[in-house]
């Protein structure tokens, strides 16, 4: 890829400032003017919130964990509840927590038995960025860290900013992909859709009505992608994986046809930076961007 010159920096560059000012003039939602007290003793039940959490500053208050969560090394460790939409209550009960935190990944019938049981229950949007946003603050409010969880959230609103406004990033009709084969694509209503939508990325699948479709041989020939982006992670496919996987599949008779194959143009986001809605999106995004840039300098195979 050739370097940049100085008359697409200086763009950039003033795009930045401006972005960085607005941002910062942008108040946040302000608190409620008579909160309650901060939550102690909390249980997260998906990764994404653990995350969050730790990054505001809360993570010393987590005292259970969904079996997917990372959290931090901490003393005492946060307890193993079991899965995101089947968390078990009686160990639940054992902790004695002050707030649950889930998000619509939870079932409403397993947040109804949780709040039956007394326990006072949040229910986070991490579908839609919006949502993650607004769960920031939430969190922050929630937890007593409001002011670490105003800088997270004007952080996150500027870099999104910043690089969906790159006059260069090609606009390609992008498949973002949970997995090759078989073939489930992000859909309206997902957060990998919303989240390359904001680069301004057309996508295989705007005129569908759900969040996680499966395609058919048929349709990813008619579709014709011409990028595709998946993500690598713990609990996923390796890197290395996907990479193989998809050499076989775009020499194929479904994916052969397609742009995306064609040019070879896959583009491969580690740490599940697509499928957990956490606080290193600003990074993702950034990821994303220059993953993007990358494939559009380089000569077709």
């Amino acid at each position: 890829m050739k370097p940049e010159s100085s008359s697409r920096l200086l763009p950039l560059l003033l795009l930045a400032v401006g972005a960085l000012a607005a941002a910062c003039s942008a108040e946040p939602p302000a608190p409620s003017a008579r909160p309650e007290a901060p939550a102690q003793r909390v249980v997260s039940l998906a990764p994404s919130l653990t995350a969050w959490l730790e990054a505001i500053g809360a993570g010393g208050q987590l005292v259970g964990v969904s079996e997917h969560c990372r959290p931090a090394t901490t003393e005492p460790a946060p307890r193993n509840v079991g899965r995101i939409d089947t968390p078990n209550l009686e160990l639940i009960t054992e902790l004695r927590p002050d707030l649950i935190l889930a998000t619509t990944m939870t079932p409403a019938t397993t947040i109804e038995q949780m709040r039956g049981q007394g326990w006072p229950v949040q229910v986070h949007d991490h579908e839609s960025l919006q949502g993650v946003l607004d769960s920031v603050l939430r969190l922050g409010t929630a937890t007593g860290h409001r002011h670490l969880a105003e800088q997270n959230y004007q952080h996150l609103k500027f870099a999104l900013q910043i690089h969906a406004e790159d006059p260069d990033l090609p606009r390609w009709r992008t498949a973002v992909m949970l997995d090759l084969e078989p073939a489930y694509a992000a859909g309206p209503g997902s957060f990998p859709y919303d989240l390359v939508a904001a680069l301004g990325l057309p996508q295989i699948t705007d005129d569908l009505d759900t969040p996680w479709p499966r395609l058919g041989n048929e349709a990813i020939i008619t579709l014709d992608p011409q990028l595709v982006i998946v993500s690598s992670g713990p609990g996923r496919e390796s890197e290395a994986a996907l990479r193989a996987q998809w050499e076989r599949l775009r020499r194929g008779p479904v994916w052969s046809p397609t742009e995306a194959a064609r040019h070879n143009r896959l583009l491969v986001i580690g740490d599940n930076g697509l499928t957990v809605p956490g606080p290193d999106l600003g990074v993702v995004i950034g990821r994303l961007q220059e993953g993007i840039l990358r494939l559009a300098g380089e000569a077709s195979p």
